[in-house]
């Protein structure tokens, strides 16, 4: 039995080499095979090592895929190796590989990435020729399409985003890659960033992706799941699903609470939202206060974190109807997000700023001074999701306080989201954050809001 896609997808499915051995026999592979195929895994540390000479002497087909599968690990974050990239394209080129040059392009983009160049990532995944229908290159092409999902979601075009993930995850279906069931986690990530908390919650709390990364010892993935699927369950209310992910989540991050410290910090600021969602304001107030205190002890600090803290504690004054407390300390957050390059944060505070504008007992000096601060800065919202919502509420204010042509710009700037957001994300937000609010004002005229579901390109 030779090394074809059942036995290359073994390679990726441990990481221990023992493991390996005894998947290999599984499928078939005599012992003698299994051990000689595994003594080849030195490709790892010949890679690692910057070793050019020994890995030119590897057999193609094995060196192919053991650089492929390092790569993997190193954009899991189980590895690091500064010089990869080079050191691969190197013997690329020495070989003429052209399936190499590709894994070396992959491998800069992720450094790329991990540096916020998305643009320049994008541009070079997009042109990256994978090389045939190989069982490596249909791994390489499902991993770039999962890349490319990710970048363009930093870039806020989550319309792309979305081809790009499902796409790599119908790869991995396809195929039958085995991480498949983690880009689905990806997605889900993608699905709560855009608000469709119901789809969102079910892709995180998928059995076969905690499964799979509980069986590989993957213990912050699946923390990190607990708590988004707790967040997805905050939206939706679903108090009982929220505070059961919670649970699972605290159990993980106990097991070793010096390395999970900023996932344990995270799970007393949800926390802090689900207290306050039960109604229990004290123990609320006293979490948001405790998770600032969290976020600042680590090293670096994480101001994120400490302004979606501060964040909420904010909202318990709107709750009291302190009006000046509420605007005095956005503005002084959003200063605050601005100089810490906060970029989520800020978004997040925008769209509670444009939320402030509807709220019936706002002073009207507060309110303009907050309209005006909105039209010189959403544009700076690096959401689409989030961005829909505040054009909404600029666009409902606009309604109640403004002339027809400051109401026309707002319903141009919605129908301008339409590129960057999937179909039915844009539909389902229209009809919750326009037409539901407005139906009896526009039934039986449609006429300033024709168009709105055209989605030619």
């Amino acid at each position: 039995m030779t090394l074809d896609s059942r036995t290359t997808l073994a390679f990726f499915q441990r990481r221990s080499l023992e493991a390996v051995v005894l998947h290999l026999e599984e499928l078939g592979l005599g012992t003698s095979e299994a051990k000689a195929a595994i003594a080849d895994l030195r490709v790892i540390e010949l890679v690692r090592a910057d070793e050019l000479p020994s890995l030119l002497s590897v057999d193609a087909e094995m060196r192919r895929l053991q650089t492929l599968r390092y790569v993997v690990n190193s954009s899991s974050g189980r590895n690091s190796s500064p010089g990869l990239s080079s050191t691969i394209r190197s013997l690329a080129e020495l070989k003429e590989d052209r399936f190499l040059v590709s894994v070396a392009t992959l491998v800069g983009c992720i450094d790329w990435l991990r540096e916020e160049r998305f643009n320049e990532a994008i541009t070079a995944l997009e042109a990256v020729d994978c090389g045939g229908n190989s069982p490596l290159a249909l791994v390489l092409d499902a991993m770039i399409q999962h890349w490319l999902g990710f970048a363009y979601q930093q870039c806020g075009d989550f319309r792309r985003a979305t081809r790009k993930l499902l796409g790599a995850i119908e790869a991995c279906d396809q195929n039958e890659l085995c991480f498949g069931a983690s880009y689905r986690f990806v997605y889900g990530g993608l699905l709560l960033s855009a608000g469709q908390f119901r789809a969102a919650l079910g892709e995180l709390s998928n059995g076969e992706f905690r499964r799979a990364a509980a069986k590989q010892g993957d213990v912050a993935t699946l923390i990190h799941s607990h708590l988004m699927a707790s967040e997805a369950a905050l939206y939706l209310q679903v108090l009982a699903k929220a505070n059961y992910e919670l649970a699972e989540a605290k159990d993980l991050i106990d097991t070793n609470p010096d390395v999970f410290r900023q996932y344990g910090a995270y799970l007393v600021l949800l926390s802090a939202k689900l207290d306050t969602l039960w109604g229990n304001k004290d123990e609320g107030k006293h979490l948001f206060r405790y998770a600032i205190e969290l976020f600042e002890q680590l090293e670096p600090p994480f101001y994120t974190g400490i302004l979606y803290a501060k964040l909420g504690l904010v909202e318990f004054a709107l709750r009291e109807q302190d009006y000046d407390t509420v605007f005095a300390r956005t503005a002084e957050l959003l200063m605050e997000a601005e100089e810490r390059g906060c970029i989520d944060a800020r978004t997040r505070l925008l769209g509670f700023q444009a939320r402030l504008l509807l709220d019936d007992g706002a002073p009207s000096e507060h309110l303009k001074e907050a309209y005006e601060d909105l039209v010189s800065r959403v544009h700076l919202m690096n959401n689409p999701s989030l961005t829909f919502m505040a054009y909404a509420d600029l666009y409902a204010f606009a309604r109640r306080r403004l002339d027809a042509r400051e109401q026309k710009f707002w319903l141009d700037r919605l129908s301008g989201l339409k590129k960057l957001l999937d179909r039915s994300c844009y539909e389902d937000l229209y009809g919750s954050y326009v037409l539901d609010r407005y139906r009896r004002e526009i039934e039986g005229g449609l006429d300033e809001l024709d168009g709105r579901f055209d989605f030619r390109d």
